[in-house]
């Protein structure tokens, strides 16, 4: 037996809600036997599953890509299988409910402290505004095609620096036209 790791997105991305960044956050699903590492939001909502602690969430450094999916995919196998073994979902008289054995939860605590301490993900949201801050290229009287190559290039640049932008490139190029 297994768990599927379904997601491994440790590359930070801007948080629609609050306009900043988004954040690393490990789950695991106990029953369905799958988890992962996704880029979350800072909403102020909790979904149903994991409010009722059906499905295990945890906020973790934004880890290294490789390093957190080489440790999903062998080291945190057992540890995983074992805090699903230790899990269970009971009626509390108004929600099925899921909760860890004793043992379960230690060993979920100590999966949280692996995944805390592997690599950083190197990977960095920059504000385009920012980056362009002393070099801004010159698009006036381009042509669309032209300002998608720029676009392209600096995306390209910035991709070999490990950044990735809250903004789509080409369209704030568009917008600095004129100005």
């Amino acid at each position: 037996m297994k768990i599927e790791i379904a997601e491994v997105r440790t590359i930070p991305e801007s948080d629609p809600y609050t306009g900043g960044t988004t954040h690393a956050e490990f789950w695991l699903s106990p029953q369905d036997l799958h988890g992962g590492i996704a880029q979350v939001c800072r909403t102020g909502a909790t979904d149903a599953d994991v409010y009722h602690n059906r499905v295990l969430t945890a906020d973790i450094p934004n880890p290294d890509l490789d390093a957190a999916r080489d440790y999903l995919h062998k080291e945190a196998q057992e540890l995983m299988l074992d805090v699903c073994a230790g899990h269970s979902i009971d009626w509390d008289g108004h929600n099925h409910v899921g909760t860890l054995t004793e043992e379960a939860e230690l060993i979920w605590q100590i999966l949280i402290e692996n995944l805390s301490t592997l690599p950083e993900s190197p990977w960095q949201l920059w504000d385009l505004d920012d980056y362009l801050q002393h070099a801004m290229p010159d698009t006036e009287g381009r042509s669309d095609f032209n300002i998608q190559a720029i676009a392209n290039k600096i995306e390209s640049d910035a991709y070999a620096d490990h950044v990735v932008f809250s903004e789509d490139v080409f369209d704030y190029l568009k917008s600095q036209e004129g100005e």
